[in-house]
């Protein structure tokens, strides 16, 4: 089993949020489809997406709209 974790972030812009997300892979493996990426936005923001590569090298597609965390009742 391979892990390239590190290596592999990807930035681009969100609709809903105030800022550009710098997505940072979280966790990932491989499927018979492709590399499936699990993703998220560092602190403060914890936004959430699941992204799918398909060739190695080429650009991740999400597979999953951008997801924001929980805020806790005050």
């Amino acid at each position: 089993m391979t892990f390239t974790i590190a290596a592999e972030q990807q930035t681009s812009p969100s609709q809903h949020s105030h800022h550009e997300h710098t997505w940072t892979v979280e966790s990932a493996h491989t499927t018979s489809e492709g590399r499936v990426l699990y993703m998220v936005c560092p602190a403060p923001c914890g936004a959430r997406r699941v992204d799918l590569r398909v060739v190695q090298g080429a650009p991740a597609a999400a597979l999953s709209k951008e997801t924001q965390p929980a805020r806790a009742w005050k």
